[in-house]
């Protein structure tokens, strides 16, 4: 199937990466083998990654989750070497103080791993510490599986999430932040979140093809890493290289913008009691908008006009109102223009054909207002 789209940024200007042929898989301790034939039959998998144009993702599309038994195995990519080692101190006294900056000092590790930043953070910085991770770990403070934010943040309110060579792994990383995104909304919280990743950059620079993991779906630069979040509704509070840039870091915080959607949905959902109450009300449009208005708000019974000729006697689809012509309005009715956006042409137009209704109404803000005393502000 041919790659289309980024999975970052959802840009189609992709082209492919070097393609080394299918490898065997080598990413955790249950794929090594005592057995030199079955070692070297060992199932391969495709590695035909692509690079976006736009924010340099480089990601393999062909990459099948279910091929890799995390939950059987133990990630070996990592050894603890002193200067793995005090790279992990070294971002974690980094991070530590932002769990002190929320509501509860609580840190949530998302893929523990063995152990190593969750140990150093609870014994040696006293930190209230709790990981998971869907892998085999002999590491204290581990919930065995799956962090699930609708399920987990109510019940640890982490004042920092901390999640480390995670997103890699992940067929849909934007997905995944964005998920957190939404549940941390969804319960008022703000937690800041640390994350971390493998840095992309310099086997590009230098032709490393061996960078190339299955397991790691994603690539990433500093850049995509930060377009990750940015997509994801996240507030960028700091960002970086480490490890002699062979890693890359971002500290974001959820951030609630408002685009009138609580405040459209409100409005929208008042069913215009005035509308119950007016008297001898008249819509001017039988199409389009107007159609949309009747059948939203159930105006089968209202009288409807329209001055487009070649709607005169048609009936309004949905509510099955006679759509007549405008000069039948007489003194006693109130017309209702929907099509607000069209409100100031209508008003012409029955200025000029000398209609005298009673008002001229326009719906908005969930009301009915008086056509001349918002004119202004259409």
């Amino acid at each position: 199937m041919p790659v289309q789209k980024c999975i970052i940024c959802n840009c189609s200007l992709i082209d492919p990466l070097f393609d080394p042929g299918p490898i065997p898989l080598s990413c955790l301790d249950i794929y090594l083998s005592e057995s030199k034939d079955e070692a070297v039959n060992a199932p391969r998998v495709p590695m035909a990654y692509y690079q976006c144009q736009r924010c340099g993702h480089v990601f393999n599309p062909a990459f099948e989750p279910g091929l890799i038994d995390y939950e059987g195995g133990t990630t070996i990519m990592y050894n603890p070497t002193p200067e793995w080692e005090r790279h992990i101190q070294y971002m974690a006294n980094m991070v530590a103080c932002y769990a002190y900056k929320g509501e509860t000092n609580k840190t949530v590790i998302i893929g523990s791993g063995d152990g190593t930043m969750l140990n150093y953070m609870h014994d040696t910085l006293k930190m209230d510490v709790i990981g998971f991770e869907p892998g085999v770990t002999d590491s204290k403070n581990v919930v065995p599986g799956y962090f699930i934010p609708e399920l987990d943040l109510p019940t640890y309110t982490p004042s920092l999430i901390v999640c480390r060579h995670v997103l890699e792994h992940l067929l849909e990383p934007r997905e995944f932040v964005s998920d957190l995104t939404r549940w941390c909304t969804m319960y008022d919280m703000s937690p800041f979140l640390y994350f971390e990743v493998p840095n992309f950059e310099k086997a590009l620079e230098q032709g490393r093809l061996c960078d190339l993991v299955y397991g790691h779906v994603s690539n990433f630069s500093l850049e995509s890493l930060q377009m990750v979040f940015d997509l994801s509704n996240m507030q960028v509070v700091d960002s970086g290289r480490a490890f002699n840039d062979e890693v890359v870091w971002i500290v974001a915080t959820p951030m609630e913008i408002d685009r009138g959607l609580n405040n459209y949905n409100k409005l929208a959902a008042e069913p215009y009691k005035q509308l119950r109450q007016l008297e001898n009300p008249v819509v001017w449009g039988g199409s389009g908008k107007c159609a949309s208005f009747l059948n939203m708000y159930q105006l089968e019974h209202v009288r409807v006009v329209d001055s487009d000729v070649r709607k005169f006697g048609k009936r309004v689809p949905g509510t099955g109102n006679l759509i007549e012509d405008p000069d039948t309005i007489t003194s006693e009715e109130n017309i209702i223009i929907p099509n607000i956006w069209r409100s100031k042409d209508i008003y012409a137009e029955i200025t000029a054909r000398r209609i005298s209704p009673k008002q001229v109404f326009v719906p908005m803000e969930g009301k009915l207002y008086d056509y001349r005393t918002v004119a202004s502000r259409l």
